[in-house]
């Protein structure tokens, strides 16, 4: 993280894993308590693949960054989907879509709650930045997506092949998709810039394209 010229957004590497709620559970979120801070902060962020030899360092557009109030079974639901991702091919498969879903019940349970206009979300521009701007003071969570496609040529393939496929359809590709996950405790006043690299993805995952049309 860059100093500013107030130095006031502290990122947390790394927090306590909580017990996720259980279904139907009430917002951890209190937008009474956001709304009646002022909003002075601005946060800044950067997202580029760091340079290496003979290749200069790249801004990685296509990135869209969130802001939410700091909810902490979000953050229990995106740490036990991280570790599960690991059990198998099935659960690694599945965990973008479970990352992404955890995330919109969120936005959603806001919304229903009356605080939809503390979800910010903005996409980074051609040189890989972003700007939150007029933000309350409060522990918040960012996170950001970036995605890329990668086509995979088509070609006939063997049963054990078949089983790595979504529904056991061939693939027109799939995204490889980087996502960060920062918890930030914003002062107020803060003027900060984040640094999201391809070194500090907190997760990479997959997001397959099932083919359409299968040539029959």
């Amino acid at each position: 993280m860059k100093r500013g010229r107030c130095l006031g957004v502290a990122l947390l590497g790394a927090y306590i894993s909580v017990s996720a709620p259980a279904a139907g559970q009430s917002l951890d979120v209190d937008p009474a308590r956001y709304r009646a801070t002022p909003a002075t902060a601005t946060i800044g962020v950067r997202v580029y693949a760091e340079s290496r030899p003979k290749v200069p360092e790249t801004p990685l557009t296509q990135t869209t960054v969130l802001l939410y109030p700091r909810s902490p079974a979000l953050l229990a639901r995106f740490a036990d989907v991280k570790v599960g991702a690991r059990d198998s091919l099935a659960k690694y498969r599945g965990a973008v879509d479970e990352l992404r879903r955890a995330q919109d019940a969120l936005g959603k349970a806001l919304g229903d709650a009356g605080g939809e206009d503390l979800v910010r979300r903005v996409n980074v521009s051609v040189s890989g930045t972003a700007t939150f701007e007029t933000i309350p003071a409060g522990d918040w969570v960012l996170v950001a997506w970036h995605s890329e496609f990668i086509d995979t040529p088509a070609a006939k393939t063997n049963r054990r092949e078949r089983r790595m496929y979504t529904l056991g359809q061939p693939l027109e590709g799939y995204r490889a998709v980087r996502i960060w996950l920062r918890e930030l405790v914003v002062k107020p006043g803060a003027q900060d810039t984040i640094e999201l690299t391809d070194r500090n993805v907190w997760f990479s995952g997959v997001d397959e394209v099932v083919r359409t049309d299968t040539g029959r």
